[in-house]
């Protein structure tokens, strides 16, 4: 699922994932990852590492398909007064739940398709959920000789009444298959804008923008290596990034007292993870 914007693990991951996993009519995998840091849309929600757990089944065709799934949270590590962190200070475990689900569909260019997501956040002020419909266009996403380029729109129907939309792409440098594991260097990049203004409700404020309209822009280059079936589907991704924040909640460094990083800032994400069962074949 791309839900986590920003073409992060998942979204590297569909340029190596054939279109075999969607041939059958039910299809079910788990994705757990370990993550450093724990960003979204621009945003560093937690720092240190969090573990990032995604189950979901899929029922359809090759080309069109209804798939549920279930996404998950925990920040690893407690964190001191003020720090980066969706939960209260030095708490751990969950923070934050997601159920969603999604309808799409195929084509000989790409993909389309149109969802829900109900999140739920426990932290600093306790259990609070809210819930967005969003849409997405894919282009040329299950090969991975071809640029991927993306388009999303999310736009909150519950309690911050906004969108995101994120524009982006992904492109493969060089793809080097060995025995038993694949290996893939790419370069992407993806812009993100607040639409509308959102409703400032504090309780919403670690994942809220402060005003509509650009918010940041990411370039990044990095290397995912992928096991085969007899490595377990194990997924490793690294990648150098080069941010330029415009909205301040995409600068934030520190909660209490408030700080900000300036505006042009680079750092290197780090995620591990395993899908079972693994992919039959990249």
């Amino acid at each position: 699922m791309l839900h986590r914007s920003a073409l992060p693990f998942f979204a590297v991951s569909a340029l190596l994932t054939s279109r075999s996993e969607a041939q059958g009519l039910f299809h079910a995998h788990v994705d757990a990852i370990a993550v450093h840091d724990y960003r979204w849309r621009g945003i560093k929600r937690a720092a240190g590492w969090n573990a990032q757990l995604e189950g979901m089944a899929r029922l359809g065709g090759a080309k069109t398909g209804l798939a549920l799934g279930v996404w998950s949270n925990f920040e690893l590590g407690t964190h001191r007064d003020g720090a980066l962190t969706d939960l209260r200070a030095g708490h751990w475990g969950l923070s934050e739940t997601s159920f969603w689900g999604e309808l799409a569909h195929s084509f000989g260019g790409g993909d389309l398709a149109a969802g829900f997501i109900w999140y739920e956040y426990r932290g600093r002020a306790g259990e609070l959920g809210t819930g967005e419909v969003y849409g997405r266009l894919r282009g040329s996403g299950q090969n991975s000789r071809k640029v991927s380029p993306e388009i999303s729109f999310w736009y909150d129907v519950a309690k911050r009444k906004s969108g995101y939309l994120e524009a982006g792409a992904t492109a493969p440098v060089l793809a080097l298959p060995f025995r038993g594991v694949g290996v893939l260097a790419y370069v992407s990049g993806a812009a993100g804008f607040a639409i509308g203004n959102p409703e400032r409700r504090p309780e919403l404020a670690a994942t809220t923008f402060s005003r509509k309209g650009f918010t940041s822009a990411d370039l990044s280059a990095g290397f995912r290596v992928n096991g085969e079936k007899s490595s377990g589907g194990i997924i490793v991704l690294a990648a150098w990034h080069l941010q330029f924040a415009e909205d301040s909640a995409t600068r934030r460094k520190w909660l209490d007292p408030v700080e900000y990083h300036g505006k042009l800032r680079t750092y290197i994400t780090l995620e591990v993870g395993i899908r079972w069962p693994a992919p039959k074949d990249r």
